[in-house]
């Protein structure tokens, strides 16, 4: 195993805040931001089918499945190795919840309202004068577990009075 030095550290860092800048925008449904987060020429695999070759086209195809619904994305151990100047590949493991205000999403399961999913982002990154972007992403899942209630079971997830919502610039406000 190649020992890292100092600066392979601090380019991991910056992959970290990517890669949760990623998640906040999905969740916080701010798919303005996702572009920026992406190189020109990336790729992505495991959302929803077959490869898209486009940034538009993916977040296109995001905004159609996630739009309206409650995400909560959890990401916990990664793995980024340096593998040349200004390249990097990651592994990390997640766990998704999503769910929508009513049944029907899911022709498998029809009266699911969501899902549990759970496994790994692959991912290959570049950097470019404005710092690191996503090139590749793969989505992979081991587990998937549907969301079935009842209506005495339910909260409603939807219903946001209580709660505080986040803010999307907190970490850039003066």
């Amino acid at each position: 195993m190649t020992r890292m030095n100092a600066d392979d550290l601090v380019h991991i860092v910056e992959i970290e805040f990517l890669k949760s800048r990623y998640c906040r925008a999905i969740d916080n449904k701010e798919w303005d931001r996702l572009p920026g987060l992406f190189a020109s020429n990336a790729s992505f695999e495991g959302f929803g089918g077959g490869v898209i070759s486009a940034v538009p086209e993916f977040v296109k195809r995001i905004v159609r499945l996630l739009d309206g619904s409650v995400t909560v994305h959890q990401l916990h151990h990664h793995e980024i190795k340096i593998v040349g100047p200004d390249k990097a590949k990651g592994v990390w493991s997640m766990t998704d919840y999503n769910e929508w205000p009513a049944p029907g999403k899911f022709r498998d399961v029809p009266e699911a309202i969501g899902f549990c999913g759970y496994g790994f982002y692959e991912e290959r990154y570049c950097r470019d004068a404005e710092g690191w972007r996503i090139e590749f992403m793969r989505l992979t899942r081991i587990r998937f577990d549907y969301l079935i209630r009842s209506e005495k079971d339910r909260i409603n997830p939807f219903d946001r009075r209580s709660l505080i919502s986040p803010s999307p610039d907190w970490v850039d406000e003066p």
